[in-house]
């Protein structure tokens, strides 16, 4: 889970899932995350650890699912 050494702390669409899965189960409905990135930071450049990636709005899951259901 490369979420969890993102520059700039965690999206809160990925602590909210996860503090879900782990205390607060089922998780129930798993709904898209409103934005995302794929933007690279250099790691060795000490100034983009503290530093969030550019966000995009997302335009949801890209398959035949709308949801997932985990229960």
């Amino acid at each position: 889970m490369t979420q969890f050494a993102m520059g700039g702390g965690m999206q809160e669409y990925t602590t909210h899932f996860i503090k879900k899965a782990l205390f607060d189960p089922p998780i129930g409905k798993v709904y898209s995350a409103p934005e995302y990135s794929d933007a690279d930071l250099d790691w060795a450049d000490k100034q983009n650890l503290n530093k969030k990636r550019p966000m995009y709005p997302s335009t949801g899951y890209n398959s035949s699912a709308t949801n997932i259901y985990c229960p």
